[in-house]
Protein backbone atom coordinates (compact mmCIF):
# COMPACT_ATOMS: atom_id res chain seq x y z
CA UNK A 1 0.00 0.00 0.00
CA UNK A 2 2.92 2.13 0.14
CA UNK A 3 2.80 2.99 -3.72
CA UNK A 4 -0.65 2.66 -4.32
CA UNK A 5 -1.79 3.77 -7.11
CA UNK A 6 1.19 5.77 -8.30
CA UNK A 7 2.33 5.37 -12.09
CA UNK A 8 5.75 3.41 -11.84
CA UNK A 9 7.26 5.68 -13.31
CA UNK A 10 7.25 8.35 -10.92
CA UNK A 11 8.88 6.12 -8.16
CA UNK A 12 12.34 7.56 -7.26
CA UNK A 13 15.62 5.52 -5.54
CA UNK A 14 14.89 7.95 -2.53
CA UNK A 15 11.54 6.76 -2.87
CA UNK A 16 12.43 3.13 -2.86
CA UNK A 17 14.76 3.76 0.19
CA UNK A 18 11.91 5.32 2.62
CA UNK A 19 10.01 2.37 1.56
CA UNK A 20 12.63 0.11 3.00
CA UNK A 21 13.17 1.91 5.90
CA UNK A 22 9.36 0.86 6.57
CA UNK A 23 10.12 -2.69 5.73
CA UNK A 24 11.35 -4.53 9.30
CA UNK A 25 9.10 -4.50 11.64
CA UNK A 26 8.85 -6.20 14.76
CA UNK A 27 6.83 -9.20 12.92
CA UNK A 28 9.42 -8.95 10.23
CA UNK A 29 13.12 -9.39 10.25
CA UNK A 30 15.61 -7.94 7.83
CA UNK A 31 16.43 -10.93 6.19
CA UNK A 32 13.11 -11.28 5.74
CA UNK A 33 12.51 -7.77 3.99
CA UNK A 34 15.54 -8.12 2.06
CA UNK A 35 14.95 -11.96 0.87
CA UNK A 36 11.02 -11.33 -0.01
CA UNK A 37 9.94 -7.91 -0.27
CA UNK A 38 12.85 -6.16 -1.81
CA UNK A 39 13.88 -9.09 -3.75
CA UNK A 40 9.83 -9.13 -5.00
CA UNK A 41 10.32 -5.31 -5.60
CA UNK A 42 13.69 -5.71 -7.45
CA UNK A 43 12.12 -8.37 -10.03
CA UNK A 44 9.43 -6.69 -10.97
CA UNK A 45 10.65 -3.47 -11.60
CA UNK A 46 14.03 -5.37 -13.79
CA UNK A 47 11.11 -6.89 -15.68
CA UNK A 48 9.73 -3.18 -16.54
CA UNK A 49 12.87 -1.75 -17.39
CA UNK A 50 13.61 -4.73 -19.28
CA UNK A 51 9.83 -4.11 -21.21
CA UNK A 52 10.79 -0.59 -21.61
CA UNK A 53 7.88 0.81 -19.40
CA UNK A 54 10.90 2.88 -17.19
CA UNK A 55 14.46 3.94 -17.60
CA UNK A 56 16.12 2.21 -13.92
CA UNK A 57 14.68 0.60 -11.30
CA UNK A 58 14.86 2.72 -8.43
CA UNK A 59 15.16 -0.79 -6.41
CA UNK A 60 18.57 -1.66 -7.69
CA UNK A 61 20.88 -2.00 -5.05
CA UNK A 62 18.46 -1.14 -2.39
CA UNK A 63 18.97 -3.84 0.77
CA UNK A 64 18.44 -3.62 4.54
CA UNK A 65 21.74 -3.82 6.21
CA UNK A 66 21.38 -7.34 8.74
CA UNK A 67 24.15 -8.13 10.66
CA UNK A 68 25.88 -11.17 9.90
CA UNK A 69 24.62 -14.59 11.47
CA UNK A 70 27.23 -16.00 13.98
CA UNK A 71 29.02 -19.18 13.31
CA UNK A 72 28.57 -21.40 16.26
CA UNK A 73 30.30 -23.91 14.56
CA UNK A 74 31.49 -25.36 10.68
CA UNK A 75 28.56 -26.25 8.63
CA UNK A 76 30.73 -29.91 8.45
CA UNK A 77 29.50 -32.79 10.04
CA UNK A 78 31.98 -33.61 12.85
CA UNK A 79 33.36 -37.58 12.51
CA UNK A 80 30.95 -38.13 16.03
CA UNK A 81 27.87 -36.76 14.26
CA UNK A 82 28.58 -38.67 11.03
CA UNK A 83 29.03 -42.17 13.10
CA UNK A 84 25.92 -41.97 15.01
CA UNK A 85 24.52 -40.80 11.40
CA UNK A 86 25.68 -43.84 9.43
CA UNK A 87 25.34 -46.20 12.47
CA UNK A 88 21.47 -45.21 12.88
CA UNK A 89 21.35 -45.35 8.95
CA UNK A 90 21.50 -49.32 9.59
CA UNK A 91 19.33 -50.07 12.00
CA UNK A 92 16.37 -52.01 10.76
CA UNK A 93 13.12 -49.65 10.03
CA UNK A 94 10.50 -49.65 12.59
CA UNK A 95 6.70 -49.14 12.08
CA UNK A 96 4.78 -48.44 8.62
CA UNK A 97 8.05 -46.81 6.79
CA UNK A 98 7.11 -47.11 3.29
CA UNK A 99 10.06 -49.40 1.50
CA UNK A 100 11.28 -46.68 -0.40
CA UNK A 101 12.07 -43.96 2.52
CA UNK A 102 13.49 -47.03 4.02
CA UNK A 103 15.70 -47.70 1.12
CA UNK A 104 16.39 -43.57 1.05
CA UNK A 105 16.71 -43.89 5.13
CA UNK A 106 19.33 -46.10 4.70
CA UNK A 107 21.40 -45.16 1.42
CA UNK A 108 21.30 -41.70 1.45
CA UNK A 109 23.73 -41.00 4.34
CA UNK A 110 25.73 -43.73 2.97
CA UNK A 111 25.94 -42.21 -0.80
CA UNK A 112 26.89 -38.71 0.48
CA UNK A 113 29.38 -39.90 2.92
CA UNK A 114 31.26 -41.50 -0.11
CA UNK A 115 30.51 -39.35 -3.35
CA UNK A 116 30.27 -35.90 -1.50
CA UNK A 117 27.12 -35.16 -2.93
CA UNK A 118 24.12 -33.86 -1.65
CA UNK A 119 21.10 -35.39 0.00
CA UNK A 120 19.07 -33.96 -2.63
CA UNK A 121 21.06 -34.85 -5.70
CA UNK A 122 20.85 -38.87 -3.69
CA UNK A 123 17.34 -38.58 -3.56
CA UNK A 124 16.31 -36.96 -6.92
CA UNK A 125 18.41 -39.96 -8.70
CA UNK A 126 16.56 -42.57 -11.19
CA UNK A 127 17.51 -46.45 -11.56
CA UNK A 128 18.78 -45.34 -14.65
CA UNK A 129 21.45 -43.01 -12.82
CA UNK A 130 23.08 -46.00 -11.76
CA UNK A 131 24.67 -48.20 -14.15
CA UNK A 132 28.16 -50.13 -14.55
CA UNK A 133 30.72 -49.08 -17.10
CA UNK A 134 33.26 -51.51 -17.67
CA UNK A 135 34.21 -52.92 -14.44
CA UNK A 136 33.21 -50.10 -11.73
CA UNK A 137 29.29 -48.93 -11.04
CA UNK A 138 28.55 -45.33 -11.49
CA UNK A 139 26.14 -42.79 -10.72
CA UNK A 140 25.31 -40.58 -13.39
CA UNK A 141 24.29 -36.75 -10.98
CA UNK A 142 22.60 -34.71 -14.11
CA UNK A 143 20.54 -31.64 -14.00
CA UNK A 144 17.53 -33.62 -15.74
CA UNK A 145 17.05 -35.28 -12.85
CA UNK A 146 16.33 -32.33 -10.47
CA UNK A 147 19.01 -29.33 -8.97
CA UNK A 148 22.43 -30.05 -8.84
CA UNK A 149 25.56 -28.48 -7.60
CA UNK A 150 27.35 -26.12 -9.78
CA UNK A 151 24.40 -27.01 -12.49
CA UNK A 152 26.51 -29.36 -14.63
CA UNK A 153 26.22 -33.61 -14.77
CA UNK A 154 28.81 -35.78 -13.12
CA UNK A 155 30.10 -39.00 -13.21
CA UNK A 156 30.77 -40.56 -9.61
CA UNK A 157 32.13 -43.82 -9.33
CA UNK A 158 30.14 -45.94 -6.38
CA UNK A 159 32.88 -46.87 -3.62
CA UNK A 160 33.40 -51.15 -3.45
CA UNK A 161 32.87 -50.77 0.17
CA UNK A 162 28.70 -49.66 -1.15
CA UNK A 163 28.84 -52.86 -3.06
CA UNK A 164 29.81 -54.72 0.03
CA UNK A 165 27.34 -53.43 1.88
CA UNK A 166 24.17 -54.62 -0.99
CA UNK A 167 23.92 -51.24 -2.88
Amino acid sequence: THFDRRDVSTITADDAVKWKDTLVTEKRSGQVANDIWITAAVTIFNWLKENRKISENPFAGVRVATAKKVKRRERAFTDEEWKKILAASLEPATGRLKAQKAAARRWVPWLCAYTGSRPGEMTQLRGTSVRREGAIWIIDITPEDGTVKGASYRKVPIHEHLIEMGF
